[in-house]
């Protein structure tokens, strides 16, 4: 289970995102798509904890990543990075588009 609330994020104090509400119940597949520069991997940092939200919340089934990564758990640490890799090596991202 993910549930993003209210997310506003970015960089630079610029923000990217804003107000981004999303929950996506547990077992559920759900895709983010959009063009070039919609948000695609801010939404997905910030899900991961790789980039903290100036505003709003996002909280897993475990817990909030930001505080995971903060306590130094070793997804926090991986990251998206991590995620990609392994999703690539099982052959679950292809190139095809939708």
């Amino acid at each position: 289970m993910i549930k993003i609330s209210g997310l506003w994020a970015g960089y630079g104090g610029l923000d990217i995102l804003r107000g981004v509400d999303l929950d996506v119940p547990e077992g559920q597949i759900t895709c983010i798509v959009g063009p070039n520069g919609a948000g695609k991997s801010t939404v997905l940092k910030t899900m991961t904890g790789i980039l903290r939200p100036s505003r709003g919340s996002v909280d897993h089934r475990r817990g909030r990543p930001d505080r995971a990564a903060a306590r130094g758990h070793p997804a926090g640490r991986r990251g998206l990075r991590a995620a990609t890799a392994r999703a690539v090596s099982r052959g679950s991202v292809s190139g095809r588009t939708c």
